[in-house]
């Protein structure tokens, strides 16, 4: 199988861009989870246009291979979309632009690479620690979401939610949404809906596939209702 990647279709992209490649045509889809998270978390630059030059750069690479040859078997590719998951999640879960990042990786129309690289791979880079947690998951469960209240269904289009409501309820209660009257939503999800779960933030995040917008949340209480029960 020949490498699909090479310094130079990263060159004037991508900071970097040569031990990127390396990183990419080295990786195994059969490499340890860890590994591969560590490895992805150093490209992390915590600078949302670079994430984006990244992902460009690595699905015009593929373009070219596809429009070049008809084909793109003959390049051992599985490996290197596993990395390319893990550096997305990478940059979904722990850059500094992760708000961004989320959008651009999981929404973006322009990306259905990156989607498919991540339903294929996401649920292979679970880190070992948090395999106990997703295991032990039912094929059906809660997740929850801190947000500004808006009645007692709310369309909610973000990709992170957490199991547990206590951290939802710090989002809900904080930043610009404290003015505004926060307020946990809740939303009934299978296994199969999920790209990735991690607890790296002690969030217990879990990264929703792009398929469940469109569904309503259910209202689970609001921010101040839980503030005043505490007291």
């Amino acid at each position: 199988m020949k490498a699909a990647f090479t310094p130079r279709t990263f060159v004037r992209t991508v900071k970097r861009h040569e031990q990127f490649a390396e990183f990419l045509n080295s990786a195994r889809v059969t490499d340890p989870a860890d590994a591969v998270l560590d490895r992805a978390d150093d490209f992390i630059w915590r600078n949302g246009d670079e994430v984006d030059a990244a992902v460009q750069a690595w699905r015009r690479r593929l373009d070219a291979l596809q429009y070049r040859y008809g084909t793109i078997d003959q390049y051992d590719l599985d490996g290197a979309n596993r990395a390319m998951a893990a550096f997305a999640l990478c940059a979904m879960v722990d850059g500094k632009g992760r708000g961004w990042a989320t959008w651009y990786l999981a929404f973006s129309v322009m990306n259905m690479r990156i989607q498919d690289a991540i339903r294929r791979h996401g649920k292979s880079l679970i880190r070992s620690e948090d395999m106990g947690v997703w295991g032990g998951l039912p094929e059906t469960f809660t997740v929850y979401r801190g947000t500004n209240y808006n009645g007692d269904t709310k369309m909610v289009r973000g990709t992170a939610w957490s199991l547990d409501a206590d951290e939802a309820m710090k989002f809900a209660n904080a930043g610009r949404y404290a003015a505004k009257d926060g307020a946990i939503y809740a939303l009934d999800v299978r296994k199969d809906e999920v790209l990735y779960y991690t607890d790296s933030r002690d969030e217990r995040e879990i990264i929703l596939s792009p398929e469940w917008r469109g569904r309503e949340a259910r209202l689970y209480a609001r921010a101040e209702e839980l503030v005043l029960a505490a007291e």
